[in-house]
């Protein structure tokens, strides 16, 4: 599938793949990273879409345990220091996805430099989405707590008018969390047209949010994907040193990954086996 869709008549060699690459800027491998998804998950009718959003690390081959590279000299070749929960610090960049959960079809991403905090990171992917007009009105998006802040919440629904099941950290109350949505519509500017749809979003966000720990198995899924994109694929870490060619392996790999679900591995027990393979 990967192979036709770089218009390939057999497999290619290493170096067919390089000049490939070497066409094409970031956005525009990025563009057709897209296209080709949407067409090979063609389209159904559907009703509310889930989105799954996370992100992960993309580590450069540095070894600098033996040798510091220091902000300055790692700024000058593009590269910067990144920290993550999981894993420590890193040199490298941050690939945020958002994914279909239903399908598996990867619908947008973005790649940042170092690790910029998730929170900060939620309303740039959701914008992506809706400037492709990929989110619908009472869409449900699902993030973990890394996302979460006040205004995220308040932004999804009343912005992009979906639903933000953004998991709370488990030391939160979620009273507080529902207390924001409680003033007068009036104190949020919302007009009478929308006062509906709004109270709907509310009204779904409050039944959610108070049973998130039961969707930690769906968002589980996009855990699952990166697992079957770095291991399945055999890419913990990347040999490229520039911002630019990471980010188009990276898209390629995305792309990959999709194609490969798309074969039959939608499910996070299919892409678990197959990423142990």
């Amino acid at each position: 599938e990967l192979r036709k869709s770089l218009g390939f008549n057999q497999v290619p060699e290493s170096n067919q793949i390089y000049e490939f690459l070497a066409r094409f800027n970031q956005n525009q491998i990025l563009e057709f990273v897209i296209k080709t998804l949407n067409k090979e998950f063609k389209p159904i009718k559907r009703g509310k879409r889930t989105v799954l959003i996370d992100g992960t690390d993309i580590q450069v081959d540095m070894n600098w345990n033996k040798q510091n590279y220091t902000k300055k000299f790692l700024e000058k070749k593009g590269l910067y220091w990144a920290k993550s929960a999981s894993k420590g610090f890193y040199i490298g960049f941050k690939l945020t996805l958002a994914l279909d959960y239903h399908t598996g079809q990867p619908l947008t991403m973005l790649i940042h430099k170092g690790s910029k905090h998730d929170s900060e990171l939620f309303p740039e992917i959701m914008e992506k989405l809706r400037k492709r007009r990929i989110i619908r009105n009472k869409d449900i998006i699902i993030a973990d707590k890394g996302y979460i802040s006040f205004n995220n919440y308040r932004e999804g629904i009343l912005k992009y008018k979906i639903v933000p099941l953004i998991f709370p950290k488990e030391n939160m109350k979620i009273n507080k969390i529902l207390s924001q949505f409680n003033y007068p519509l009036e104190y949020f500017k919302v007009k009478n047209k929308k006062e509906d749809i709004y109270k709907e979003l509310v009204s779904k966000f409050k039944k959610l949010i108070t049973k998130w720990k039961k969707f930690k198995k769906i968002r589980g899924k996009i855990e699952d994907f990166f697992k079957l994109t770095k291991k399945g694929l055999k890419n913990n870490k990347f040999h490229k040193y520039t911002k630019e060619s990471i980010a188009k392996t990276s898209y390629l790999l995305v792309l990959l990954t999709g194609l490969i679900i798309k074969q039959g591995y939608n499910e996070s027990e299919s892409m678990q086996k197959l990423s142990e393979t």
